[in-house]
C-alpha cells in the first residue's frame, strides 16, 4: 500500500525574516506506525506523530495506507501542543478531527497516559449529508472505541454538527479520565464539553469540563454532552464552565437524554453522581444537570446543581423537563427564572409528566433561597416527590457536607462539612449564594491612646500618640485619627493622612488638644449578606502643650548667656548669636499667640504695644518667659 498524498507531502519552508531564519511546516508523521504496522500497541510523543494518526484514520483504500486501529491501543507518551495545526493550517480550519466523519470512524484505544494536548483549534462549518461530520481533538469514535486518561486544554472549537472537547461523538465506545478546558462552540447539533453526541451503549466517566459551552443556532448543549442516548450512562463527571444555547435543551452536565430503550443493554440511559457549578441558559428545556429527559425511565439520580439556570419555559434546577426519573437530586442555585409570561418553572423540575407509568420524583431537596422570576424565594408544590423539592437551608447544607445524605457514598464522593460534595477525592467550595452571612468582627483595642503633655516647641514639632488593636478573624485593620476641641470621640474633624496605628501629633501652639482613632476591621468574604467591616473608636487623648522649662530665664534686663539666645530689655528683645534671620513667636499665659514675625541678628524688636505683664517668647526650639 501506498501512503496518502496528504502523509507524503513535504513541508513547506516558510521564510520569516531576509536572513536565513526558517520555520518547518506542520508535516503529519506516520513513522511510529510504519514500522511495524501489525503492532497492537503503539506509542506517539509529537504533535506531528497525533496528526500522523489523524491521517491514517481519515484516509481510504482509495488514498493508499489507513488504518482505524480496532482492537489496537496507542499510547500519548509526552504533553502535545498543537499550535502549529491551528488557524494557519487545513485552509483556516485547524486541526483535522482524529475520525473525522461518520465514514471515518476511530475504532481503538487511545491512551493519554495523564498527559496533556494544547493548542486545539477547529474552525469548521463543512456539513455533507450524506457523511456528517464530528468535531474535537477526536470526531467519531465507534464500536470498541476507547480515549482515556487524556487532557485537553485551551481548546478553540467551532463545529457545525457534532462537537465536543474530547470528541465530537462516541457510537457505542467510551470516554473516561479525561477533561477539557476552553470554549467550544456547536450549531446546529450537539455540543459538550466533553464530547457532543453520546450514542447507544456508551459510557462516559470520571471526566470534567471546565470549558465555557454554547450552541449559536439549534443545537443541544450540555457542559459534559450535549446528548445521551439509548443505554448509555454519565458517571461521576462535572462541568464548571457556563452553558448557553440559542435555542432549546441545555443542562449543566447533558442537553438531552433521550434513551428510548429499544436498543439498550441496560434499559434506558442515565446521568448518576455528577454535578454543575455553572450558569446555564437556553431557551426551552434548560436545567441545572439535564435539559431534557425524554422518555420514561431514563434518569438522574444523586446530582446536583450551583449554577443559575434561566429561560423562557420549562426551565429548572437539576432537569428543565422531566419525562423520566429525577431522583435524590439537590437544586443549590441561586435562581431558576423563566419568561414571566411563559410556563413552568421549578427549584428541581421545570415540568414532569404525571400520571405516565415510568415517570418519578423522589428524594429531592431544593435550597430555600432560590429566586423566581418574581426575584422571591415563594415557590408552591414543594416536597421530596414534587417539582420543587423539600426545603433545605443554606446553614444545613454547610452543617452537613453530604447534604441531607444525597452524597454520602463515600466510594464517589468527598464529603466534608462547610463544602459541597466532589469528585476524584476533591470538596466544592461553597458557592456565595449558600454560604452563611459572616459579620467583620469588631476590633478590640488593646491600648488607646495615652493623654501626654509636651513642652511647646517651633512649626513641626509634633507629640508621638499610638493605639495598639487586634482580631481574631483574618481581617485587615485600618485607622484614621481624628481631632475634637472638647474631651468626645463623636463629631471630631478628621486628619487628612493620619491613617496609621501611630500619630504624631502637633505640638507647635501652647494649649490643650484632644485626639482619638476609629479602628476598621475588614474582612476578605462577608458570605452571603454578612457587614464586611465593623469599627471601634478609641478613647480620646488629651494633649497639653505648655511652656517648656529647657531655658532657664534671663532676669529682667539682663543680656542671654548663650551663645545663641533671647536677650530683652526695656528697650525690647534682641536675638542673638545668630546667622541669619529667625522666626519668632510672643504668647501670653494662656497659649494666644499675640505676635509672628522674623528678627534679623542683633535687630531690636519693640514691645511697646504689648500690655505690661508676662509673656512667652520663642525662638528655634529656646522659650523664655519674660517679664514687661
Amino acid at each position: 500500500m501506498k501512503a496518502s498524498k496528504s502523509i507524503k507531502a513535504l513541508a513547506a519552508a516558510v521564510v520569516m525574516s531576509a536572513g536565513t531564519l526558517f520555520a518547518q511546516a506542520p508535516a503529519p508523521n506516520i513513522n511510529w506506525y510504519t514500522n511495524d504496522s501489525a503492532a497492537d500497541t503503539f506509542y506517539i510523543a509529537t504533535a506531528d506523530e497525533l496528526a500522523g494518526l489523524a491521517s491514517l484514520v481519515n484516509s481510504t483504500a482509495a488514498d493508499g495506507l489507513y488504518d482505524r486501529f480496532e482492537g489496537r491501543t496507542i499510547i500519548l507518551t509526552r504533553n502535545v501542543n498543537l499550535a502549529a495545526y491551528g488557524e494557519a493550517y487545513n485552509g483556516g480550519e485547524g486541526w483535522a478531527p482524529i475520525g473525522r466523519s461518520l465514514n471515518f470512524r476511530f475504532r481503538g484505544v487511545f491512551d493519554g497516559n495523564g498527559k496533556v494536548v494544547s493548542g486545539l483549534y477547529i474552525n469548521s462549518n463543512r456539513y455533507d449529508l450524506s457523511d456528517p461530520p464530528y468535531d474535537g481533538l477526536f470526531g467519531c469514535v465507534d464500536t470498541g472505541g476507547e480515549v482515556k486518561n487524556l487532557g485537553v486544554v485551551g481548546v478553540d472549537i467551532t463545529g457545525y454538527r457534532q462537537v465536543g472537547g474530547i470528541a465530537g461523538g462516541v457510537i457505542v465506545g467510551k470516554i473516561a479520565n479525561c477533561y477539557t478546558t476552553g470554549t467550544i462552540t456547536g450549531s446546529n447539533s450537539e455540543a459538550g464539553g466533553i464530547v457532543g453526541y453520546v450514542g447507544n451503549r456508551c459510557s462516559v466517566l470520571d471526566c470534567y469540563s471546565a470549558a465555557a459551552v454554547s450552541a449559536s443556532r439549534y443545537g443541544t448543549v450540555g457542559g459534559v454532552a450535549g446528548s445521551l442516548g439509548d443505554g448509555s450512562i454519565i458517571k461521576g463527571c462535572y462541568s464548571t464552565g457556563a452553558v448557553n444555547a440559542a435555542g432549546d435543551y441545555a443542562g449543566g452536565v447533558v442537553g438531552s437524554v433521550s434513551g428510548s430503550g429499544t436498543a439498550s443493554v441496560s434499559g434506558k440511559a442515565g446521568v448518576v453522581s455528577c454535578y454543575s457549578t455553572g450558569a446555564v441558559s437556553g431557551k426551552n428545556r434548560v436545567g441545572g444537570v439535564v435539559g431534557s429527559i425524554s422518555f420514561t425511565g431514563d434518569s438522574v439520580k444523586n446530582c446536583y446543581s450551583t449554577g443559575a439556570v434561566s429561560g423562557d419555559a420549562y426551565v429548572g434546577g437539576v432537569a428543565g423537563y422531566n419525562s423520566g426519573r429525577v431522583l435524590n437530586c439537590a437544586a443549590l442555585n441561586p435562581s431558576v427564572t423563566k419568561d414571566a409570561y411563559s410556563d413552568y418553572s421549578g427549584r428541581v423540575v421545570g415540568y414532569s409528566q404525571s400520571g405516565s407509568s415510568g415517570v418519578l420524583l423522589s428524594g429531592n431537596l431544593a435550597f430555600d433561597g432560590i429566586i423566581n422570576e418574581a426575584g422571591t424565594a415563594v415557590w408552591s408544590n414543594k416536597g421530596a416527590a414534587n417539582v420543587n423539592g423539600a426545603d433545605i437551608s443554606a446553614p444545613a447544607v454547610n452543617a452537613d457536607g453530604t447534604v441531607g445524605r444525597l452524597f454520602a457514598d463515600a466510594d464517589i464522593w468527598t464529603a466534608q462539612n462547610g463544602k459541597l460534595p466532589g469528585l476524584f477525592g476533591q470538596t466544592v467550595d461553597m458557592p456565595r449564594h449558600l454560604t452563611p452571612p459572616v459579620n467583620a468582627q469588631a476590633p478590640t483595642i488593646t491600648a488607646h491612646p495615652a493623654d501626654g503633655e509636651a513642652a511647646v516647641g517651633e512649626a513641626g514639632s509634633t507629640h508621638g500618640l499610638t493605639v495598639s488593636a487586634r482580631v481574631t478573624d483574618g481581617g485587615e485593620l485600618s485607622y484614621q485619627w481624628y481631632s475634637h476641641t472638647t474631651e468626645s470621640t463623636f463629631g471630631g474633624t478628621e486628619i487628612p493622612g493620619a491613617t496609621g496605628a501611630a500619630y504624631d501629633a502637633p505640638a507647635d501652639e501652647i494649649g490643650i488638644f484632644y485626639y482619638y482613632v476609629v479602628v476598621t476591621n475588614t474582612i476578605a468574604d462577608n458570605g452571603d449578606g454578612g457587614a464586611k467591616s465593623s469599627v471601634t473608636t478609641s478613647a480620646a487623648a488629651t494633649l497639653t502643650v505648655k511652656i517648656g522649662s529647657s531655658v532657664s530665664p534671663p532676669e529682667r534686663g539682663a543680656p542671654a548667656a548663650r551663645p545663641f539666645g533671647i536677650a530683652h530689655s526695656g528697650a525690647g528683645l534682641r536675638i542673638v548669636g545668630a546667622a541669619q534671620a529667625t522666626p519668632i513667636r510672643i504668647y501670653d499665659m494662656r497659649g494666644k499667640l499675640l505676635m509672628s514675625r522674623s528678627a534679623m541678628p542683633d535687630e531690636l524688636i519693640s514691645l511697646s504695644r504689648l500690655a505690661r505683664g508676662t509673656y512667652v517668647v520663642k525662638a528655634l526650639g529656646n522659650s523664655v518667659r519674660i517679664v514687661r
